[in-house]
């Protein structure tokens, strides 16, 4: 337990510091990411997909993912990229490197910027819970 309110703390202390902001979001760094995602249990929706999901992201890099219906997760590595989140699918080539937003209500977002300029959200966060990759569970 107080590993997980340390987690939390560290990630307060993150959110008060100074990052680029766009309108009325805050765009995280390396930094905040690292601490918000590193040991973390995640649930949200890839809004452009349209698929919920549940990951898992591990301090050594790699990270599990489960959609709706699936038995075992899915597999891949994070690391961050200047201020980007980056992952990389290990059935993929693809690797994809996105920014992350906290808005002024405290919810996340996950955008990427088209080749015209223009930033679409294709991820939007439900949660985020300090967890071991044991308490990764499907659907």
């Amino acid at each position: 337990m107080p590993i997980r309110l340390l987690s939390l703390l560290v990630i307060g202390v993150l959110a008060a510091s100074p990052a680029q902001s766009t309108q009325h979001s805050e765009r995280l760094s390396a930094e905040q990411l690292r601490a918000l995602y590193t040991d973390t249990i995640i649930e949200g929706e890839h809004r452009r997909k349209n698929f919920r999901f549940r990951s898992h992201y591990q301090s050594s890099g790699d990270f599990y993912s489960y959609r709706p219906g699936d038995a075992e997760p899915r597999a891949g590595t994070w690391w961050t990229k200047g201020d980007e989140m980056c992952i990389h699918w290990r059935v993929s080539d693809e690797q994809y490197c996105r920014h992350v937003y906290r808005d002024s209500s405290g919810r996340y977002r996950k955008s990427l910027v088209k080749r015209s300029g223009k930033e679409v959200d294709v991820v939007r966060y439900d949660s985020f819970v300090a967890a071991s990759i044991d308490e990764l569970k499907p659907f």
